[in-house]
C-alpha cells in the first residue's frame, strides 16, 4: 500500500467524521423518520419547507425537480407512492434504479434519471446500506476497476452495479479502512462518534465514499490541499472557548 493511498484513506476518514458532525447526522435524524413525518399532514409542510428543501439546495440537487414548491410536494408523494422509503429502510438497493426510472416518466422531475438525488435521500435514511452516487465518485471508482475489465463504464450508471462494485472495493480495502476507523477515538464527544461507534458498516461505507471523492478531487490541479487532521485542532479550540 503506497503512502499516498494511506494518506488519502486517513483524510477520507476525517472527512467522513467532519461531514457527519456538520450536517449529515442532523439530516439522518430527520430522514429516518420520513414515513412518520409523511403521515402527519400537519407536520409535513413544515418538514418539507424547513428540512427537505434545504437539503435539496445544500446537496445541489434542487435542479432535478421542476420549479415550484408544489412540485417538491408532488415529488415526496411519488416517493411514497413507489414505496421508496420503506424499501430503503429494508436495504433494497434495487429501489434507486427502479424509482428513478418510474419518476423519470412523471411530471415532477426534469425527465432525466435521478439516481444521484435518490441515492442521497437513501443514504440519509439508511447509511449502512446506501452510498452517495455522483459523477465524481463514479469516475473515481471506474479509474480503480477499469483494468479488471469486470464491467463497462456505462454500467456504473446503474446504481445496483455501482453498489456491487463498491462492495467489492470495501472488501479489498477492509484492512486499511478498519485501521483508519480508529481515528474516531479522537472524536468521542461528537455526533460522529456516537453514531459510527455503533454503526461500523455505515462508517466503512462513508470512508470509502470520501476516499473516491478525494481521489477525483486531486485531479484538479487548482484544488487546495488540506490536512484534515486540523479538524481535531479546530474542535479543541472550540471546546476551549466553551470551558
Amino acid at each position: 500500500m503506497s503512502n499516498e493511498i494511506n494518506i488519502d484513506f486517513k483524510n477520507a476518514t476525517l472527512e467522513a467524521i467532519y461531514w457527519w458532525n456538520r450536517v449529515e447526522y442532523r439530516y439522518h435524524e430527520h430522514f429516518k423518520l420520513f414515513d412518520e413525518i409523511y403521515n402527519n399532514k400537519k407536520l409535513l409542510p413544515f418538514f418539507t419547507s424547513k428540512v427537505f428543501e434545504l437539503f435539496l439546495r445544500e446537496y445541489s440537487i434542487r435542479r432535478n425537480i421542476e420549479k415550484g414548491y408544489e412540485k417538491v410536494d408532488e415529488f415526496i408523494n411519488e416517493l411514497f407512492k413507489h414505496n421508496f422509503v420503506h424499501r430503503v429502510k429494508e436495504g433494497d438497493i434495487k429501489v434507486v434504479d427502479a424509482v428513478s426510472s418510474k419518476m423519470k416518466e412523471g411530471n415532477t422531475t426534469n425527465k432525466n434519471e435521478i439516481r444521484s438525488l435518490l441515492s442521497k435521500i437513501a443514504f440519509l435514511i439508511n447509511p449502512k446500506d446506501f452510498s452517495l452516487l455522483d459523477s465524481f465518485v463514479k469516475d473515481s471508482l471506474w479509474s480503480i476497476i477499469k483494468s479488471e475489465k469486470k464491467c463497462k463504464k456505462y454500467e456504473l450508471e446503474c446504481y445496483t452495479e455501482f453498489i456491487n462494485q463498491t462492495e467489492k472495493q470495501l472488501l479489498i480495502n477492509k484492512d486499511i479502512i478498519r485501521e483508519k476507523m480508529k481515528l474516531l477515538e479522537n472524536f468521542t464527544d461528537t455526533d460522529a462518534y456516537r453514531f459510527f461507534s455503533i454503526n461500523p458498516k455505515a462508517f466503512e461505507r462513508r470512508i470509502y465514499d470520501k476516499y473516491l471523492w478525494i481521489r477525483k478531487q486531486k485531479e484538479n490541479k487548482d484544488a487546495r490541499e488540506i490536512d484534515n487532521e486540523e479538524y481535531l485542532t479546530l474542535l479543541k479550540l472550540l471546546k476551549s472557548q466553551n470551558n
